[in-house]
This record gives structure tokens, sequence and C-alpha cells, in this order.
């Protein structure tokens, strides 16, 4: 990567102060032909330490360079031989920038950006109990979509654990981006048999199979297939159920204060995760509406408790 004049420039000054403090009286020619510069730039860069120093900018905090007698020397300039230490505002401000990174970075970045991360909180002595980048799960894979990725006309074969029905989906997809959303990082990709794009959730792939190039083949010009319409559900949440409505951004509810419930019609794409979500809720959401569905609920409800007692015994 080459440099521009101005950072060559900063990279020399930055060498030509700690050189003057260990040769201090020196004169101008040996140092600007041991900087391969003329002696016009030399004294143009002593001229800007002047100006450089410590916050205050008073004479107390600037460096003082003295050249006219031919023989240089520079004092106050101490300050150098000890690095300065990030305050805990300025990084909070780079963690939080951090953070902002971590959700429009690519894939590729995602484990320095952690690294970067972790070393920041370690300089603040502060804990950090939630991943800064999106979780993507095992290495190997993850360096195999990346290839993928590069070469543009790979089909790949995945075994995908789906948590919506508790098992293991093998599909044949083209990939064709990473992108991360709410802390998780996810493989986009076409599937040819199904005509639709799917999303998977990278810590999710157990196992990847690279396929014969020619099933990549994109089609874009056909229509994804149409999506199951949603069924509109009634259900009643308890209060102490709210964090639920927030965790999957439920609409139509309305608050009754005198209950303390939230009640309405929610939109449910597939009935095993809505047996799910009432089981994860803990007994604070009740489907009302339809009948087939609340049966579910009771009977996925009636497993599980069969289960537990069956290991209690």
């Amino acid at each position: 990567m080459s440099l521009s004049k101005g950072s060559k420039r900063l990279a020399r000054i930055l060498k030509l102060i700690p050189f003057l403090q260990r040769n201090s009286g020196i004169n101008l020619e040996d140092t600007a032909k041991f900087f391969e510069i003329s002696a016009e730039q030399l004294i143009a860069d002593l001229n800007l330490i002047w100006m450089c120093g410590l916050p205050g900018y008073s004479h107390l905090e600037l460096m003082d360079v003295s050249y006219d007698s031919g023989f240089i020397t520079i004092q106050n300039a101490e300050t150098l031989n000890r690095p300065m230490r990030m305050t805990f505002d300025e990084g909070a401000a780079l963690l939080l920038a951090i953070e902002n990174l971590a959700a429009i970075a690519p894939a590729a970045d995602l484990q320095v950006i952690a690294t970067l991360r972790k070393k920041i909180a370690q300089l603040l002595s502060i804990e950090i109990d939630h991943p800064t980048v999106p979780v993507i799960g095992n290495p190997g894979i993850m360096v195999e979509l990346l290839r993928a990725l590069e070469q543009k006309d790979v089909a790949l074969e995945i075994d995908y654990y789906s948590a919506t029905f508790d098992e293991t989906i093998r599909r044949t997809i083209s990939p064709q981006e990473i992108l991360t959303m709410n802390g998780f990082g996810y493989l986009a990709g076409y599937v040819h048999e199904e005509g639709r794009k799917l999303f998977c959730r990278l810590d999710r792939i157990l196992s990847v199979t690279r396929q014969p190039s020619a099933n990549a083949i994109v089609q874009v010009s056909s229509p994804p297939a149409a999506e199951k319409p949603a069924s509109l559900v009634d259900v009643r949440i308890a209060e102490r159920g709210y964090w639920f409505i927030q965790k999957w951004r439920l609409r139509g509810l309305t608050y009754d204060s005198q209950a303390g419930e939230f009640s309405g019609a929610i939109e449910v794409f597939n009935p095993t995760w809505l047996v799910r979500a009432a089981m994860s809720a803990g007994g604070a959401l009740e489907v009302l509406a339809p009948q087939d569905l609340r049966l579910k609920v009771s009977q996925g409800a009636q497993r599980t408790l069969e289960r537990y007692e069956n290991r209690v015994k």
C-alpha cells in the first residue's frame, strides 16, 4: 500500500523526534542526509515540530526546537517516551463504533473485529457478556462458504438445523452472500428445486458438501415460489409475557390494563413454530382460535409434560 505525501511526512517526523532526543546537537546537514531529504525540507519539519505537544498548547506543553546555530536541539519531547493511555470515554466511543461496524462488515473481517473489541474491553477493564460480532459457527464451514462465494459458480449441499421444525434439513443451494442480522450471521442462497431464496443461520449449518458446478446456475429469471399464506391466530398473552411480544415483534395486540394481558390476532406461517413458541412462553401464551391449532398446542404441552415425568421417574 502506497503512502500519501502527508503520511510519509508524518512517519518521518515521528522518527525524527526520538532521533533528535538521542543525538542532541547534531548538525542540519548530517540529519538531512540521514533521513534522505533536503535541508529545506528538514527545516520545514522542524518548524512543524514546534506545533506539536500535549493538549493545552502553551509553551509548557509544546515541544521546543532550536537550529539557528546550524546544530539541532530539542526539548520538552519526553512525553513521546510514555505511550498515551486511552480514556474510558474514548474507549467507549470506539466500542460503539465497532458494534456498528460489525453489522455491516464483510464476514471475512468479523474475527478481526472481535479481536479488536476484546482488546479494547481489556484496556478499559470491563467485561463483555454478549457477542459483538455475529455468531458465525464452525470456522471450517465458514472457510468453505467463503471459497464458494468467491468462485461464484458452485452449488453446495448443506445440512441445516431448523429450530422451527426441530430437525436437520438438507438443501442444495447456490450461495449468494453472507450477511448479518440481529447478532447472527446468515448465508443467503437460491434453492432451485423450490424456486426460492433461503436464509440459513451460519451457526446452524452442520455440514457443507460441494456439488458439481452444473447445479449452480442461478435462475434469476425464474420467479420465486409463492410463500405459504399466513394464518390469523387469536391469542392471549399475560403481562409477564411481554418479552415474548418484543422478541417476535408481534403486531395487532391490544393491552387490557384491568386484566393485565394482551389479546388479538397474530400471523402464523408455521403451526409447528406456534406450538414451540407456546412452550417457550412458559404458560404466558394461550391460543384461543382456531380450534385445531389450540388443540395442537395442548397436545404439544401434554407430550412435553409426559417426557418430563418419565425422566423424573
